[in-house]
């Protein structure tokens, strides 16, 4: 990844290049590489050029160079001097506003698109997506979002499932088998591969490999497994018998291919039946049992930049492609389609209302007809590109190039908390209550919920909008009772509640008098400071109440526990990590929690 730090790296060996030969070459020098788009190399050296004197021409390459790279900030900074000189030029003005949108300056971006309409009546409606990120800058205290493990310092997004783990595509440089090592010239970084990461129990992923059986010398990227047929599909650059397939504008498209997965291993990968040299087909998404395919392409007879298509597989032939329609597809980019189990539509786009960039939408479909796409809001969309969604249930993962990554783009997991609908009782050797009776209070209302099972478990009647108090009894134990259980969430929507024996019970009185015959047999029971058992109990750990939650900081505390929120009063958000049962687990909880610089946590030990 190209970072301000290299920049200024390049940038001291450009001053001293340029010394060494007259300006005018140079200049050549710098040219040549910006017109075979090797940005990251011909960005230094217009950066010398214009420190020594100021050229237009010069400028607006260098603007050109910092949005390839996504370095918006530095765009916007060296675009307002071109603004500023070209206060009429409405292309310009609609790039500027465009690139302050997307830093989140929502307020100026509205003022240039205001200019911008004077020319076209889009600016108007551009304006308004400002509008749209202003009054829905509140985030959703409900969706955690984390930063995956096998993020790396380069480019990592498109995740798709694949059998127990996932596929994901990466630019990280890595040696081929001849221990060379390839860099795409325009970027400077390597050329996009398969990796592939298995989730394990925990629903962790640590570790990655690449999925060299796929991968070619360039781009091999979005992927999509048919796991009905075992077919897997993925987006790589046009080629046909290993070589490069051109167009008439020199460019090198996307295409899809597919190979069919046996005993572990791939088949040859055949090229999808609409690919076209003249035109890119990409991000592959396989639905319906095998017999939908959507995909992105800009061909022609779209409604903007790219369009999502879908194809149905007939008497095992691909039909012609068919747009989505207006609905979804605008006069601007639509890519990434993915399709849930229940046929929800989640896709990208960067003209429906958004916060900048590329946004995350979701549809469904009504017979024949899409609803309105909705943007899912903050904090699964920023004024960043947010875009490649993938959905189970209620947890799923995406692809960001928003700040604190550890690369240009990285993978994220999104998991929404769900409201209390099933309790889990323990006693205090945390072993499973069965047979708790389980009330529910609501003023002078009472719902007898039912009795817990063998496990400890018991779904409860609720409905929304209602407070109520749960209150559990059970001869041999002390009552229970959990107040306000409508402020309560959980990734699973399960909480759990713990029950106290009563001592002095026929049961409690067998346990003492077999604690003491054992001490009356001469045993040595004593241990070695090796040999010590484990402190248990049961733990809560207390994160900390805070109005603006740092959700990544929180959400890499949920290895230790079940993480639980907690609304409070003026909006105030309270966080926890519920039902540790080893000391010491708690104590690398609250280590974690105090070095995340969360300075009011603390252990929180039920007695």
């Amino acid at each position: 990844m190209l970072t301000r730090t290299s920049i200024l790296s390049l940038l001291l060996i450009c001053q001293l290049a340029v010394t060494g030969q007259s300006e005018k070459a140079f200049l050549r020098s710098a040219n040549k590489l910006y017109e075979a788009g090797v940005w990251s190399e011909a960005l230094p050296m217009y950066l010398t050029l214009l420190q020594q004197a100021y050229d237009k021409e010069q400028n607006e390459a260098l603007v050109d160079c910092y949005m390839q790279l996504g370095l918006y900030e530095d765009a916007a900074a060296w675009m307002r001097m071109l603004v500023d000189q070209e206060p009429n030029n409405p292309e310009l003005l609609r790039r500027y506003a465009d690139v302050l949108k997307r830093n989140g300056n929502y307020h100026l971006a509205k003022d240039y698109y205001l200019q911008f309409a004077v020319y076209d009546a889009t600016g108007y409606y551009l304006a308004g997506t400002c509008d749209y990120a202003i009054n829905n800058a509140q985030a959703d205290s409900l969706v955690w979002i984390e930063s995956l493990a096998v993020n790396t310092p380069a480019s990592d997004i498109s995740p798709a499932f694949f059998r127990k783990g996932l596929l994901f595509a990466s630019n990280l440089q890595q040696p081929d088998k001849r221990n060379k090592t390839i860099a795409d010239p325009a970027t400077g970084t390597g050329f996009y591969n398969l990796y592939y990461a298995a989730i394990n129990s925990n629903g962790d992923i640590t570790r990655a490999a690449p999925f060299d059986e796929l991968n070619s010398e360039l781009n091999d990227a979005s992927a999509s497994f048919d796991d009905v047929n075992d077919v897997l599909y993925i987006g790589r650059n046009n080629m046909l018998h290993g070589r490069q397939k051109a167009g008439k504008d020199n460019s090198v498209h996307l295409s899809l291919f597919y190979a069919a997965y046996s005993e572990g291993r791939f088949k040859k990968l055949e090229p999808f039946v609409w690919n076209d040299k003249q035109y890119s087909v990409g991000h592959p998404c396989i639905a319906g049992n095998g017999k939908l395919l959507l995909f992105t392409s800009n061909m022609e007879g779209g409604y903007g930049g790219t369009d999502i298509y879908y194809c149905t597989l007939e008497e095992d032939a691909w039909s012609d492609p068919v747009n989505l329609g207006p609905v979804i597809n605008t006069a601007g980019n639509e890519a990434y389609p993915f399709v849930t189990a229940d046929g929800r539509l989640y896709f990208t786009s960067d003209y429906h209302p958004g916060f900048g960039g590329m946004d995350i939408f979701w549809s469904e479909r009504v017979g024949a007809t899409w609803k309105k796409p909705v943007n899912p809001g903050l904090p699964l969309n920023s004024s960043y590109d947010d875009f490649a969604c993938i959905m189970t249930g209620e947890t799923g993962y995406f692809s960001s190039n928003r700040p604190g990554g550890q690369g240009s783009d990285d993978l994220y997991r999104i998991t929404y908390m769900k409201p209390v609908q099933s309790i889990h009782v323990i006693n205090s050797k945390f072993q499973p209550v069965a047979g708790a009776r389980v009330t529910l209070l609501e003023n002078d209302h009472r719902i007898e919920a039912g009795y817990t099972d063998g496990d400890g478990n018991l779904s409860l009647p609720i409905e929304s909008g209602h407070a109520y108090t749960v209150a559990l009894t059970k001869d041999g134990y002390l009552d229970a009772v959990m107040y306000d259980l409508e402020q309560y969430r959980s990734s699973n929507g399960f909480i759990t509640i713990d029950m106290q024996e009563l001592y002095g019970t026929d049961e409690s009185r067998q346990e003492e008098d077999s604690i003491i015959d054992e001490q009356d047999m001469d045993w040595d029971t004593t241990t070695t400071d090796e040999e010590q058992l484990p402190e248990v109990g049961i733990f809560d750990v207390y994160i900390g109440t805070f109005k603006e939650p740092e959700y990544t900081k929180i959400t890499s505390l949920a290895r230790f526990g079940e993480l639980s929120v907690r609304s409070e009063e003026n909006g105030l958000l309270s966080f926890y990590i519920l039902g540790i049962t080893l000391r010491s687990t708690a104590d690398a909880a609250l280590t974690a929690a105090l070095a995340a610089g969360f300075s009011e946590a603390a252990i929180l030990e039920k007695e």
